[in-house]
């Protein structure tokens, strides 16, 4: 089988290296099209900034790839759930920090436009949309990892199994 995680060596990773990993790798995705939508002028589009999420179910996917390519069997199910969870976590998080440091340090202009948005029928602060891009990071990356590891090849009856301590 053919080994998917970002790393050369054959020796296996744990879930928690395989998160940071690819949630470094979400990062950097949703960093790229960050820069592009802003050289388009695409970034006063809600529907345009929210496309980034999509990078944050790539890599929950192929890390749940590279996580099942190197079990020795079937793969479990509940650190394949955590895995997609930290991913969207790592991902999430170091996007969220940058986008403070972008409107914060960086661009006043960015800052200015961030206020004039309205979010949930209301204009948020930088440190509460950080939580927000957070949180939604975490949902999205753990709803991915449920529906990859059900639908996957992860068997539904050694998961209820795995979870009550059977």
């Amino acid at each position: 089988m053919a080994n998917n995680s970002l790393s050369s060596s054959n020796k296996p990773l744990s879930a928690r290296n395989l998160a940071l990993r690819y949630g470094c790798l979400a990062f950097g995705l949703m960093l790229v099209y960050f820069f592009v939508i802003n050289a388009l002028g695409l970034q006063r589009y809600e529907a345009a900034r929210f496309g980034s999420h999509a990078f944050t179910m790539l890599a929950v996917l192929l890390a749940i790839r590279a996580y099942k390519a190197q079990a020795p069997g079937p793969a479990p199910y509940l650190p394949g759930l955590g895995l997609g969870f930290l991913v969207g976590l790592v991902g999430s998080a170091l996007f969220a920090v940058f986008i403070l440091l972008y409107a914060n340090v960086f661009s006043s202009s960015y800052q200015s436009e961030l206020r004039e948005q309205t979010y949930f029928g209301a204009a948020l602060g930088s440190g509460v949309l950080a939580a927000t891009i957070v949180l939604f990071g975490v949902v999205l990356g753990s709803l991915t990892s449920y529906v990859l590891m059900m639908a996957n090849g992860t068997d539904a009856q050694a998961a209820i199994s795995e979870s009550s301590g059977n």
